[in-house]
């Protein structure tokens, strides 16, 4: 169902429509999900969705909600965007960096906590703040030896590091997981 043209009587304008929409239509899925759950298939998919996006919300609200108009709502990412009134490339950034999240967050399970969400953001932070050749070795002292936290936060830089279009290395020169902004010739 694509709503967004439509604009029923009651909201206050084509924005708080299209978000309490996508909204009741996340609940409605979830909620058949939850009472058809089982462990194979699209039904514990969209359950383990709806975790990660009530966890992600609690980090970063507008980046759940860029989710919730994208997956629940049908919007493109300039659509989102107008309905919150941000604009595009912000949109797409959040959308990136939501999207890398969430994935690391569905495969990873419910093993992580709002705990571990709030370290890994914490992490990522301290390490944008950071000169580029100094991040490696930061990542290394930061999550000394949680494998998984470290993946985490490598993704989500990477992710960043990707919508904010940055041409510098995410890592220090040689490492095998640097980054490089690849251009279109």
């Amino acid at each position: 169902m694509r709503l967004a043209d439509q604009r029923p009587l009651g909201t206050e304008n084509r924005a708080h429509f299209l978000g309490v929409a996508a909204r009741l239509m996340r609940h409605i899925l979830v909620d058949y999900a939850r009472s058809h759950r089982t462990t194979k298939g699209g039904a514990a998919s969209k359950v383990a969705l709806d975790d990660a996006l009530t966890d992600l919300a609690k980090v970063n609200e507008q980046r759940s909600r860029i989710v919730e108009l994208r997956l629940f709502g049908g919007l493109t990412t300039e659509e989102a965007a107008e309905a919150l009134g941000i604009s595009r490339t912000t949109a797409k950034c959040d959308w990136n960096v939501a999207n890398a999240w969430l994935t690391r967050r569905t495969k990873r399970g419910s093993r992580g906590s709002t705990g571990a969400v709030g370290q890994t953001k914490e992490i990522v932070r301290v390490a944008l703040g950071r000169e580029p050749s100094e991040r490696s070795a930061f990542l290394d002292t930061a999550c000394s030896r949680d494998d998984a936290l470290r993946a985490e936060a490598d993704s989500l830089l990477s992710a960043h590091a990707e919508a904010s279009g940055l041409s510098e290395s995410t890592f220090a020169p040689g490492d095998p997981r640097t980054i490089s902004r690849r251009t279109e010739g």
